[in-house]
């Protein structure tokens, strides 16, 4: 099992979601690398479906002190940069993504980062679980939630109201709350290209 730390943010006009983990890289770091560029080659066409803009989607695969290599594209072809692979593959390695994009909702970005993360981690025989950090609030979200305490409200005795209302918040995609702590979304995926 692989956790995977999401952290996802509004910055001015852009939406910025980042996800850091380790695992095994059962084929070796060659494959690795070239599984995460064919993430971020996906990703070009997932925002071209979205009528988004790319600002920029870099990665890095970390597996010594020092050693890195660095991914990215703009939209165009990915780039990769670093260190030379080395001759003993490591028993495991470092993954970050950092996707700065224009004109998607942040929901849909943070679910594209888990989606990287889950096809990269089942190409190498592992399933993630996620950690949300709570780093926003969904505006859009606040008011789902009011709209139904309102509804219930008027339907149900206040006690009633009180158990469903806390019933939807334990079940729903752990992107409401105080930001306070880290919230953990767990479930697990093999592989999820989108």
């Amino acid at each position: 099992m692989i956790k995977v730390e999401i952290n996802a943010r509004l910055h001015e006009e852009a939406r910025v979601a980042s996800a850091k983990f380790c695992l095994r890289p059962g084929g070796g770091l060659a494959a690795l690398r070239d599984q995460v560029a064919e993430q971020l080659r996906i990703s070009v066409l997932w925002a071209e479906e979205q009528n988004a803009m790319i600002g920029h989607i870099k990665a890095y695969l970390q597996w010594g002190t020092e050693d890195a290599l660095m991914l990215s594209t703009t939209g165009g072809a990915v780039e990769v940069k670093g260190s030379v692979l080395p001759a003993d593959e490591p028993e495991s390695a470092e993954v970050g993504i950092t996707a700065i994009v224009f004109g998607v909702e942040l929901e849909a970005l943070e679910d594209r980062l888990e989606g990287m993360a889950a096809s990269v981690a089942g190409q190498n025989g592992q399933w993630c679980v996620y950690a949300h950090e709570c780093s926003h609030h969904h505006h859009e979200h606040d008011h789902e939630h009011d709209h139904e305490h309102d509804h219930e409200h008027d339907h149900e005795h206040d006690h009633d109201h009180d158990h469903d209302h806390d019933h939807h918040h334990n079940h729903d995609h752990d992107h409401s709350g105080d930001c306070s702590c880290h919230e953990h979304h767990e479930h697990g995926h093999h592989d999820h290209d989108k």
